[in-house]
């Protein structure tokens, strides 16, 4: 508890006089154990629970994520969801980037088993079906990101392959009903596209972090954070939409992990615009699509990330920095 009232202290002071708007809003942090890495949180359907993956915070490169489930109001711990086996290896799932279906009966989570392609978990049997394969044929793929359609039967998933390898730099949507059935949804030759959000009310718009292909072979990498070999650089992404085959950028700001919000006329997502001094130091931000107004939805100094909105449209969940390379899991609601 303690712990937990010093965050609340250092949060308040990060609110200056230019964020009037946001001291208005309220803020419930969900987890504070420093000893772990909460991320990518999801609203379970009735919005009372937040599914989100967690590994230890040891620094190692291997450990193995977790779902667990926290109350929505504060007033609860952090409990273990689900770790189970992945039955083609017999070895525990990595089990990372969740998405809940509010709509589906039955296999309602999709996940990436990180190497071990798209998966999906009924919450209440705890059994698993796989979606895509990492290897199909003589093909490989890195899928990674999977979002849910509204109607709980497909799935936009990201391949991260790089250059030259097949579908490189693209999204798919991927039919939830049968193994490594997919359509490509995005022109690598127009965009790099990642981690995308399908609209509620409109099903053919989606967004995503992109950016304009990269030249090879790439020049010298002036991302800061870094880029991977053929140049792709999330630091240096924008938000992207696309309706059909016509893609395009919302603004030419960097930008990131957009997510739809349930009446289809916002999207949150993470940028480091307003920290030109620390490029890994994110804010949420809001989206209309109405007015193509943005703004910020939480403080300069509360580094956060994976903003996704509640079922009602009033809440965002994210995952927030703590110490030592913890996160944490927190909500806005923006009654």
């Amino acid at each position: 508890m303690q712990r937990f009232i010093i965050l609340l202290s250092i949060f308040s002071a990060c609110l200056g006089a230019d964020e009037a708007e946001i001291s208005r809003y309220q803020f419930r942090f969900l987890t504070t154990d420093v000893t772990v890495i909460d991320g990518r949180p999801v609203f379970t359907p009735d919005g009372k629970k937040v599914i989100f993956m967690r590994q230890p915070n040891n620094d190692d490169e291997n450990a193995i994520s977790s779902l667990y489930i926290v109350p929505a109001s504060g007033k609860g711990n952090a409990k273990l969801f689900y770790d189970g086996i992945n039955p083609k290896t017999g070895k525990q799932f990595n089990v990372t980037r969740p998405d809940y279906s509010w709509c589906r009966s039955r296999y309602e989570i999709a996940f990436d088993a990180t190497g071990a392609g798209i998966w999906l978990l009924d919450v209440k049997t705890k059994k698993v079906k796989q979606v895509l394969e990492n290897v199909i044929g003589t093909k490989s793929y890195t899928w990674s990101y999977p979002a849910w359609y509204p109607d709980g039967k497909s799935l936009s998933v990201t391949n991260y392959n790089t250059y030259g390898e097949p579908l490189y730099h693209s999204l798919v949507k991927a039919n939830a009903c049968a193994l490594n059935s997919f359509t490509l949804l995005t022109n690598n030759q127009v965009v790099w596209p990642g981690m995308s959000t399908v609209s509620h009310t409109h099903p053919h718009t989606i967004a995503y972090a992109g950016e304009p292909p990269v030249a090879q072979p790439p020049a010298t990498c002036t991302c800061p954070g870094g880029c991977v070999s053929d140049g792709y650089a999330q630091n240096c992404n924008q938000i992207w939409m696309q309706n059909g085959q016509n893609a395009f950028q919302i603004d030419s700001e960097q930008g990131r992990a957009p997510w739809f919000s349930p009446c289809g006329n916002f999207i949150v997502f993470e940028s480091n615009r307003d920290n030109p001094d620390f490029p890994d130091l994110y804010r949420l931000y809001i989206y209309s699509l109405k007015d193509g107004s943005i703004k910020p939805i939480t403080p300069p100094s509360l580094n956060v990330q994976h903003g996704k909105w509640s079922p009602d449209g009033k809440k965002i969940v994210f995952a927030y920095a703590l110490y030592g390379g913890a996160q944490g899991i927190a909500l806005v609601d923006l009654e």
